[in-house]
Order: C-alpha cells, then sequence, then structure tokens
C-alpha cells in the first residue's frame, strides 16, 4: 500500500512538470509565431519600399498575417473537452 501511495505521488509530480514544460513550450512557441509574423511584415514592406519585385503568392501572404492566437486556444480547450467527455 505504501508502495502505491509513493508511486502515485511521483507519477503525480512528473504530470505536473510535464504540463508546465508543455504550457512552457506553448508560450515559446507562439512568441516565435509573433516573432516571425512580424518579421515576414517587415520583409514585405522594405521590399515594397525599395521597390523590389516580390512575388506575392497565396501563402506568404498568409504567412505575414497574424496569428489569431485565442482562437486557436479555444479551439484546443474545446478539444480537450471532447477528448475527456469521450474517454
Amino acid at each position: 500500500m505504501l508502495l502505491t501511495s509513493c508511486v502515485l505521488i511521483r507519477q503525480n509530480i512528473s504530470d505536473q512538470a510535464f504540463e508546465r514544460r508543455n504550457h512552457l513550450e506553448l508560450q515559446i512557441n507562439l512568441l516565435a509565431e509573433r516573432e516571425s509574423t512580424v518579421s515576414l511584415a517587415l520583409l514585405q514592406r522594405i521590399a515594397a519600399h525599395l521597390k523590389c519585385p516580390a512575388e506575392k503568392d497565396a501563402q506568404s501572404e498568409q504567412l505575414a498575417d497574424e496569428t489569431e492566437v485565442d482562437q486557436i486556444a479555444q479551439d484546443l480547450r474545446e478539444r480537450e473537452e471532447k477528448d475527456k467527455e469521450a474517454g
């Protein structure tokens, strides 16, 4: 019984550490996404100012658009809730 309790406590601590790491990784990824978006928009403005011929395709335009982080977070929450209800 004591061994089982120790294992469960250790597993709970490991789960909490895992969740913190995941949250930190998410924050870092969101920051990197925001920085990339700003960089792409700046490069587009520089190219336009210098009148450099730059191909404008749908993908580069979409990448330069700001990512709607709040919507992504909401989608993830909804998906987690559905998974919890199903599981």
